[in-house]
């Protein structure tokens, strides 16, 4: 279950499920995204190299970018996504 919370500009989802003892917690705000040309929920705080671990991406040659900026390899780890971001994930190909 998830409620939308805030304006249309910042709104984010709460996402709030049952547990094993029948009670309900609260996890992460879920903010909405644009990942390689789809829509995508994530929780709030998720850094690059958490978006690409979760989306099953090998992340050592990968190039990142965040709202048509790359982001260094070496900042994916503290690099937060935000509500609204647009991100793009090119992955090196061999072959000849």
């Amino acid at each position: 279950m998830a409620s939308a919370i805030g304006s249309q500009a910042h709104s984010f989802k709460l996402e709030v499920r049952p547990s094993s003892r029948g009670c309900w917690v609260m996890t992460k705000p879920l903010i909405s995204i644009r990942f390689n040309g789809e829509a995508k929920e994530v929780a709030m705080g998720t850094t690059v190299a958490e978006l690409l671990v979760i989306s099953g991406i090998r992340t050592r040659l990968v190039a990142v970018e965040v709202n048509l900026e790359i982001v260094a390899h070496e900042e994916h780890a503290a690099h937060q996504v935000q509500a609204g971001d647009t991100i793009e994930v090119v992955t090196l190909v061999g072959g000849g």
